[in-house]
């Protein structure tokens, strides 16, 4: 399957980058502070690059009987708790009906699989807020939040089993 990937039209992960930051680093604050999980890595992130590569994401509707090659292929980088990252291609899923869609036109949902790893699968949500996702894998569930309100730099990387907690500081 790699062998494969290997010659389809892939727009590149360069300029992706997931920095890990220690809190005390985040001198900005903007909002409240609502997940704190017990083991989490936090990242520096670039809002613009990860929502210029979603919004360059086939539609379901673009996959040609399930199968991309003859179409355009985006894969997306993100964090891990462990401070390392991985990569998914991914594809744009309509969610909403198409009267509340176009109230909400910057409400878009996406899925993707992994490169490197047959079991693990994301689910990603972008909004005025910024990129939140779920990555799903035998090791347990991948939460990717925001650190604090209003900041869409700065994301906390967890797996739900370090997150017993959710309150607003």
């Amino acid at each position: 399957m790699l062998t494969l990937l290997s010659f389809l039209p892939i727009s590149q992960t360069e300029g992706q980058n997931w920095t890990p930051v220690e809190s005390s680093e985040i001198t900005i604050q903007t909002g409240s502070i609502d997940i704190v999980p017990n083991k989490f890595q936090l990242y520096r992130v670039n809002d613009a690059e990860i929502k210029a590569i979603l919004d360059d994401a086939p539609t379901e509707e673009e996959k040609v009987d399930g199968d991309m090659s003859m179409g355009k292929n985006v894969i997306i980088k993100l964090g891990l708790p462990d401070g390392e990252s991985e990569e998914f291609m991914i594809y744009e899923y309509k969610m909403m009906e198409s009267g509340l869609a176009s109230q909400f036109p910057d409400f878009k949902t996406y899925y993707g699989n992994s490169i490197s790893n047959p079991l693990h699968h994301v689910r990603i949500d972008y909004t005025t807020h910024g990129l939140r996702a779920m990555i799903l894998s035998p090791d347990g569930s991948i939460f990717i939040d925001h650190f604090q309100r209003n900041d869409k730099n700065h994301k906390i990387v967890y797996y739900k089993k370090d997150c017993l907690l959710y309150t607003s500081r």
